[in-house]
């Protein structure tokens, strides 16, 4: 590869060991820049063509997926994700054989694409996956904690705006109670004063 810049959350030593183990599998020499970045919504998404290959890849909650295949094609493979290093696997596959077909000027298929990318995944599960070092092991640990804390924060946020209209009518409960205590006692005081003028008034009559 020609340049290779990893901006997701994922440890860069293992989203660089992934793209590579696809790059190798399709033979891929020409010098190709890549880029993986976090995917807000969703679970994965990739660009290839003649310069390069762009891979997005969601948090890692988001797998394993099933039955998955290239939308609106029937004839296209249908494959499962188990976790973000096989859709990274995946993903780097199905775009480098977009380069493969731009730099070679062939039909642009995605169904090739797709099939390369599943006989690509396929040896990387049959090679036992990545061995992960410890230290690459602890950073994934670390971003598993930050996200489990992120999704705990999530829900009671959630939990908060669900609630945000009861506690909207208990306070206008409260605020109305209030005012009719206060137009009560007005009230009294008004009687009061009211009765006190009409015998002021007729002690000068």
């Amino acid at each position: 590869m020609r340049s290779f810049e990893n901006f997701s959350s994922y440890p860069t030593e293992v989203v660089r060991a992934l793209v590579e183990f696809a790059a190798e599998r399709l033979e891929i020499k020409w010098p190709v820049d890549v880029t993986v970045r976090d995917l807000k919504h969703g679970a994965y998404k990739g660009r290839g063509g003649w310069g390069g290959a762009r891979i997005w890849i969601g948090k890692a909650e988001r797998f394993p997926l099933r039955k998955l295949s290239y939308p609106g094609l029937v004839t296209a493979p249908v494959f499962d994700l188990e976790s973000w290093q096989e859709a990274i696997v995946q993903v780097a596959a199905h775009e480098f054989q977009h380069v493969r077909q731009s730099r070679l000027r062939t039909r642009m298929s995605e169904i090739e694409a797709d099939q390369v990318a599943l006989s690509v995944l396929t040896a990387w599960r049959e090679r036992g996956g990545l061995v992960l070092s410890e230290a690459e092991q602890k950073v994934l640990r670390r971003i598993a904690r930050q996200e489990a804390r992120e999704a705990r924060s999530q829900e009671r946020a959630a939990a908060l705006r669900a609630g945000e209209p009861a506690r909207k009518v208990a306070l206008l409960e409260k605020n109305l109670k209030a005012w009719r205590t206060r137009a009560k006692r007005a009230a009294t005081a008004i009687k009061k004063y009211e009765r006190r003028l009409a015998r002021a008034r007729k002690a000068i009559s």
